[in-house]
């Protein structure tokens, strides 16, 4: 397996364990990899010759309830054929937010109305990670 699709699957795989009753799909261009994944909810497919794009439509056109989907993907035709079946949807870099939770802490001394507002800014993408995972969905 390449080391961007292995790194998205370990960063999932963390995401995951804080969600046990998810199953997540990722859907990679090609055949090329050596799957051997010990993640019990993470299910890796591979396109084969076909694009991911075309298999991850298939999957929403299967699904019984396509409200329960969350399709990732900065890809505008995946993207919107994921909002117009009722699937949730983000974008790559969405996803990569949420995997990587900011970790710092508002400091300071904020007033009590400042407290209630302030939020936890999630941390950016690196450019490398933004590259790799545009590579993963055929961005590339």
């Amino acid at each position: 397996m390449n080391n961007a699709l292995n790194g998205l699957i370990q960063k999932i795989s963390l995401f995951a364990s804080r969600y046990k009753s998810y199953k997540f799909k990722l859907i990679a261009d090609g055949s090329n990899y050596e799957l051997t994944n010990p993640y019990i909810n993470i299910k890796v497919i591979t396109s084969g010759n076909i694009k991911a794009d075309t298999v991850i439509k298939e999957k929403i056109d299967k699904s019984k309830n396509k409200k329960n989907i969350t399709v990732v993907s900065s890809d505008t035709e995946v993207y919107n054929y994921g909002k117009i079946n009722s699937c949730t949807v983000r974008t790559s870099e969405e996803f990569l937010n949420l995997l990587n939770p900011s970790s710092k802490k508002t400091t300071g001394s904020a007033t009590p109305k400042d407290k209630r507002t302030a939020k936890e800014k999630p941390s950016k993408p690196s450019r490398r990670e933004v590259e790799e995972f545009l590579k993963l969905f055929g961005e590339k």
